[in-house]
């Protein structure tokens, strides 16, 4: 299980911590024995290996929050291009009605849906335009202007059909705004019934254009988008089973602040810093370690001590 795989990385870490740890602070306790050479430099080496590991495990996070908490997600666009059919495509069932008749969805449409080792928290939203006269549609147009501030992930589609015009651009323009990855989708994208091509749309704003053609399989076109969600949320492709996962928030802190521990030991040794402030921060950086499970290290360091060194005999 994963949490098995963390656990076994996190000792490995704390194991290689400690170790580098009792080397040190044999030769500050032990000042008269022979315990070999340990200078600043393999000093600093040991905890940049270290350091690595930590970077490592922070760097999943990502991953870890979008498949246990799932990524906030809004499907937007302006009326009748296609946003209910696709919620319906990632949920694989018939959640939203789809019509040809603009401005069906007036309020938000929420479920959670998988998408390979990505899970999405869907928001299916009212078609955004600047004018209507219908009261219910305005608040669902209100509401969905308030999901798209909320969201880490913005599908946002356009028809290809139809001529980008200033509604579209409106939308463009509230994305732009966002602090969200984007990713555009042409719906409804058949050769010879083009009005927008991908090169219509604005260079910097998405992280990506996905074309979906109305004849395309349905596998095919979700397909598309997991590649892409798993481009942004699991580039190095980790396996929910197997692999090193942080999953909650209080891990990563812990470890950030492990990381931040380190690299101010490595830059106490590199400015020349006397040693027993400069391994202070290693300490600090070990016990940030701890917090992920309780676990004392005052002992654990007196133990390797006395393990590897002969020392006080």
């Amino acid at each position: 299980p994963a949490r098995d795989a963390l656990s076994r990385r996190i000792e490995e870490v704390r194991g290689e911590l400690t170790s580098l740890l009792s080397s040190v602070f044999a030769r500050i306790d032990y000042p008269d024995e022979d315990l070999g050479e340990l200078s600043e430099e393999m000093i600093c080496d040991g905890a940049r290996g270290v350091l690595l590991k930590i970077e490592k495990l922070i760097s999943s996070y990502k991953v870890g929050r979008a498949i246990t908490e799932g990524v906030p997600t809004v499907i937007c666009g302006k009326p009748n291009v296609g946003k209910s059919t696709l919620y319906n495509l990632l949920l694989g069932t018939d959640a939203a009605i789809v019509t040809s008749i603009p401005g069906t969805t007036r309020d938000v449409l929420e479920a959670s849906a998988s998408l390979g080792s990505v899970m999405l928290r869907l928001a299916d939203t009212a078609g955004i335009r600047r004018d209507t006269e219908d009261a219910v549609e305005r608040i669902g147009i209100e509401r969905s202007r308030s999901r798209l501030g909320e969201a880490k992930l913005v599908l946002a589609l356009f028809d290809a059909t139809r001529e980008l015009d200033s509604e579209d651009t409106d939308i463009i323009k509230e994305l732009e705004a966002s602090s969200a990855v984007k990713l555009a989708i042409i719906t409804k994208a058949q050769s010879g019934k083009r009005a927008t091509e991908i090169t219509d749309l604005p260079k910097g704003v998405f992280y990506d254009i996905i074309e979906i053609d109305s004849e395309c399989d349905p596998d095919t076109a979700l397909e598309l988008i997991k590649r892409a969600a798993e481009r942004i949320y699991n580039e190095e492709g980790l396996e929910a089973g197997t692999d090193a996962i942080v999953a909650t928030a209080r891990q990563n802190a812990a470890l950030i602040r492990t990381r931040e521990h380190i690299l101010r030991a490595i830059e106490a040794y590199t400015m020349g810093i006397p040693e027993d402030a400069a391994a202070s921060d290693l300490e600090l950086a070990l016990c940030s370690i701890g917090e992920l499970d309780g676990r004392e290290i005052t002992e654990a360091i007196v133990a390797d001590i006395f393990a590897k060194f002969c020392v006080g005999k």
